[in-house]
C-alpha cells in the first residue's frame, strides 16, 4: 500500500537584495491619497466626475487605481471637475 500525500506549495519569492517589500508611502501633496474619498464624498458618480474632465469612466478608474502614483496634473484635472460640479450644484467649499 503507498500512502500518497496531496499538500499546498507555497512559493514564496525571494527579497530583492535583502530588502523587505514596504508599502509605499503616501505623498505630502494635498489629498492624493484621499482623491477616491473626495469624489465618494462628493456624492457624485465617477463617470459624472470622468464626463467633466472629457475622459472615460474606465480612464479614471484606471488612474485613480494607484492614487499615490497619480500625476500631478490628472489629479489637479480630477479636483478641478469636483469642484466645476461642486459649484453647479451650488456647494462651492
Amino acid at each position: 500500500m503507498h500512502n500518497l500525500f496531496f499538500g499546498v506549495i507555497m512559493i514564496v519569492a525571494p527579497k530583492a537584495n535583502g530588502v523587505k517589500h514596504q508599502a509605499p508611502k503616501p505623498h505630502t501633496r494635498r489629498g492624493n491619497m484621499n482623491i477616491k474619498e473626495r469624489i465618494r464624498q462628493s456624492g457624485f458618480y465617477q463617470w459624472e466626475v470622468a464626463e467633466r474632465i472629457g475622459i472615460g469612466e474606465v480612464t479614471l478608474v484606471k488612474w485613480l487605481r494607484r492614487p499615490e502614483k497619480l500625476d500631478p496634473e490628472r489629479l489637479a484635472r480630477i479636483e478641478r471637475a469636483l469642484e466645476e460640479l461642486l459649484q453647479e450644484r451650488g456647494e462651492h467649499k
